[in-house]
């Protein structure tokens, strides 16, 4: 699923737990969500999340087959969020696409959140004024929980 955004702003946040999109993208998704998603049975939305899907009790997020969600970046990367970063578990048989509609008026088309960073490596090139990252960990078989990040002072 891809979808061309332009004239808009993207920013990473840490303080926002979920991606929010402004009016337009947002509908673009919810409705290739909706298309790609034509033999799943639907579930009642549940706040904030306004998509929801029926998934088997005892089935994972990954049985549910959701597409994953490809942002084309400026310079040609591509990062792909697949559905453990784009579906939220919140119920035992109730999973939600994990974005949120910002409105008409958002300021920036597209805030990525916490929920969609996790499980990948973020690089940021503060010389360059760029932005890397990795492949899902979880493709890898791994997290950031098996990483300890702390320093130790001698």
């Amino acid at each position: 699923m891809s979808i061309v955004v332009s004239k808009s702003t993207t920013k990473l946040s840490t303080i926002e737990s979920y991606t929010i999109l402004r009016a337009d993208i947002y509908k673009q998704v919810v409705r290739m969500f909706s298309i790609a998603t034509l033999g799943i049975l639907r579930a009642r939305s549940v706040a904030p999340f306004a998509f929801c899907l029926k998934n088997r009790i005892g089935h994972s997020l990954a049985s549910l087959q959701i597409p994953d969600i490809i942002l084309k970046l400026q310079g040609g990367k591509i990062w792909i969020i697949s559905s453990s970063n784009s579906m939220q578990q919140v119920g035992k048989d109730v999973a939600c696409l994990a974005i949120i509609n910002g409105g008409a008026t958002s300021e920036h088309g597209i805030v990525i959140g916490t929920f969609q960073m996790e499980n990948y490596f973020l690089f940021f090139d503060l010389v360059n004024s760029s932005l890397g990252f990795s492949s899902s960990l979880l493709s890898k078989k791994t997290s950031c929980a098996n990483f300890n990040f702390t320093t130790h002072s001698l």
